[in-house]
């Protein structure tokens, strides 16, 4: 039973540290469980206009993260959890209850601990020192996922604003690129427009969570200017 609890443990470490290399690193489009999470999410929020609608990035990139935390500290509870002598309390020698061990995955996993609770033996000191590393990479994977996305995030309303300072409508697009009998003005617009706009498909490619970005501002939405531009 102890092998057993340990095992499950390390699954969940190691299936959160691949959900996050997924998401952040390898620009495939979202782990297995975050994918997952965020579209549950996603369907369960109100269709209609409201703030809540327009924060939906940002709920949903703070869940993941907090997804990850949470399955972290779970993942190394369990490991930490079932043999008695795994972690002791450094003031008398004796064995960690469960909560003291709760509290000492969590210290471990994201500060170095406060030194009230120790790994007893060699192996435990080394997976203390696992948990340590962690802990360090779950936040700079945090940071590498939310930096670039927030980025390709003010880039997509920055490429609609670009749109939509070329008319309001269509038929505005076309009236104010025209110049001295032709419409190399507009073409030279279109032009500019292409590479930004191929980057910002490239980045919904890589970070999926870019679609619930919205905006209730038609000049600032993306799919708004992309039909109109169409």
């Amino acid at each position: 039973m102890e092998v057993a609890i340990v095992v499950v443990g390390a699954f969940i470490v190691l299936l959160t540290l691949y959900d996050m290399f997924n998401t952040t690193i390898s620009l495939g489009g979202g782990g297995p469980l975050s994918a997952r999470m965020n579209i549950g999410i996603w369907k369960r929020l109100p269709w209609g206009p409201g703030p809540l609608r327009g924060s939906a990035g940002g709920i949903l990139s703070l869940c993941t993260i907090l997804m990850w935390m949470a399955l972290l500290w779970l993942g190394w509870t369990l490991i930490f959890l079932p043999v008695s002598d795994a972690v002791l309390r450094a003031s008398s020698g004796e064995p960690a209850d469960f909560a003291a061990r709760i509290y000492f995955s969590g210290f471990t996993l994201f500060t170095l601990g406060l030194g009230d609770y120790r790994p007893d033996g060699a192996l435990w000191q080394i997976l203390t020192a696992l948990c340590v590393a962690t802990g360090f990479l779950s936040v700079t994977m945090s940071a590498t996922y939310l930096v670039p996305m927030l980025s390709a995030a003010a880039h997509k309303r920055a490429v609609a604003s670009m749109i939509d300072s070329m008319g309001d409508t269509p038929e505005e697009i076309v009236i104010n690129g025209w110049r001295d009998g032709n419409l190399l003005s507009l073409g030279t617009r279109l032009a500019s427009l292409s590479a930004p706009i191929a980057g910002t498909a490239a980045s919904h490619l890589s970070y999926p969570i870019l679609h619930t970005f919205g905006t209730a501002e038609a000049g600032r939405s993306m799919p708004v200017q992309i039909v109109k531009l169409s």
